[in-house]
Parts: structure tokens; sequence; C-alpha cells
């Protein structure tokens, strides 16, 4: 007749401390962790950022030159420091990706907000969209495979040509890009309000890059997130959501 299985008895004192003590020294015989390429990115965009003065122009002596080229700064940081691979991204909250800046005519939002795309677009990072964009020998400094600057009166203008040819490529370059610099958007705005179909159209740009992890966006306006959102809150709410305080800029009202 087969006994039963007996189960092990527990460890005494000695083993217990034997086995600690083991571990211990394999832990203390582990080399030290090489900085890993994320590291070294962070780094590089640091570096590359803080040394970023302001840009000489015409507009470099107003007053809000310094607050809105700070922001960025910001984003250029997040851009530059960022893996560019989704699948490393997919259990965590996807990292805001837009730059937003919001105030009257002649403050230079555009300016600026051009500086920043291409310094962005020359520094361009190797990994977007899960793909490599890279020639041999190069670290980080590359071109992005796809950009457009598009100023938003320009895609209105297409709109109202009979011959829609520019506007449907203007509006697929606008969702399509990997960094877009979408220029006054509402500019055109009588008495601050927009046509319903200026906003469907801009609404379905606005949701096309927010669904898309890898899309890179820079915004300017001279309208404020608060009164878009009295317009359609459902494109002032993605926009919040793709930016934080760190990357959004408002002219403070008088």
């Amino acid at each position: 007749m087969n006994e039963e299985p007996q189960d092990p008895s527990p460890p005494d004192d000695a083993e217990i401390a034997a086995y600690v003590a083991k571990v211990l020294a394999d832990i203390a015989e582990l080399p030290e962790p090489a900085a890993d390429e994320a590291t070294e990115r962070k780094e590089w965009a640091k570096s590359l950022t803080e040394a970023l003065a302001i840009p000489d122009g015409d507009e470099s002596h107003r007053a809000e030159t310094p607050e809105i080229w700070l922001i960025c700064r910001r984003w250029l940081y997040k851009f530059l420091s960022s893996s560019f691979d989704p699948e490393l991204d997919l259990q965590r909250k996807p990292l805001p990706k837009w730059l937003w800046l919001a105030g009257p005519s002649g403050i230079g939002k555009t300016f600026l907000a051009t500086k920043a795309f291409h310094f962005a677009r020359k520094h361009a990072p190797a990994r977007i969209n899960g793909n490599i964009y890279r020639e041999p020998g190069l670290l980080y400094d590359f071109r992005l495979p796809t950009f457009a600057v598009i100023c938003w009166k320009d895609v209105m203008g297409a709109r109202r040509n009979p011959d829609k040819a520019e506007y449907h490529q203007m509006v697929q370059d606008c969702r399509d890009v990997d960094l877009l610099l979408l220029d006054d958007i509402g500019g055109e705005a009588r008495n601050a309000t927009m046509a319903e179909w200026e906003l469907i159209d801009l609404g379905e740009i606005i949701d096309a890059r927010a669904r898309s992890r890898g899309k890179w966006t820079i915004i300017t306006s001279q309208q404020t997130i608060a009164h878009i959102a009295s317009l359609d809150n459902r494109i002032a709410s993605r926009i919040n959501r793709r930016t934080t305080t760190s990357t959004r800029w408002e002219s403070q009202p008088e």
C-alpha cells in the first residue's frame, strides 16, 4: 500500500538565514546598470533645450515672448526625449504630444511656434509610429519623414474654391503628417464665432490626430480653449487632454 506523500518540513532559522545571505551576495555582485537609451535621450534632450535662447526676430522684444518661448522649450523637451515607439507605451497613458499657444494677433505666437517646429524637425527622433527613420551612424539628429505647416485660413480659402483638390490635400496632410503646425485656427472668425462647417472640419482633424499615438501637433489660435468649448466642447476637450499646463499658453485677459 502506497503511503501518502508528506509535506516537506518548513526550513529552520539557520536555513532561512543562509538563503538570505546568498541572495544578498548575488545582488552585491551584479554590475551597475548601464544607462538605457531612454535616459540617454532625456539627457540629450535636456542639454539641447536648456541651451535654446529666444530666437532673434522682430518679436523678440515683446513682453510675452520669454513666457511663450519657455512653453515651446518644454514641449520640445517632451518631443525630443520621447521614445516614439507606441509599443513601449501600450500599458501607459499616452504622452500628451501637443503644444497650444493662444492669444491676440501680434504677440509672436506664429513666429515662436514656427521656430519650435523647425527645431523639432531638424532634431527629430529616430523612431516614429514604431518605424525606424535613421541613417547608419546617426544617433538622434534626423529629419521627420512627414511634416507640414498649414495656416487654417488657407484651408478655409481652399474649401471655398469650386475645385476642392487643394482643400482635400490640405485636410489629408493635417490628419496624417507626423509633425503638424496648424496656425491661427479661428483667425477668420467674425465676432469670435466659427461657422458650423468650419467646426466640423476642424473637429475631424483634431479627432484624427488625437486618436493616433504618434502624431505631434503645434496649434496657434486667437481663441482660447474656453471659448472654443462654448462652440464645440468635443474639440476643446481633445485639445485639453493632449496638452498639459506645461505645454499650453494663453494670454491673460486684460
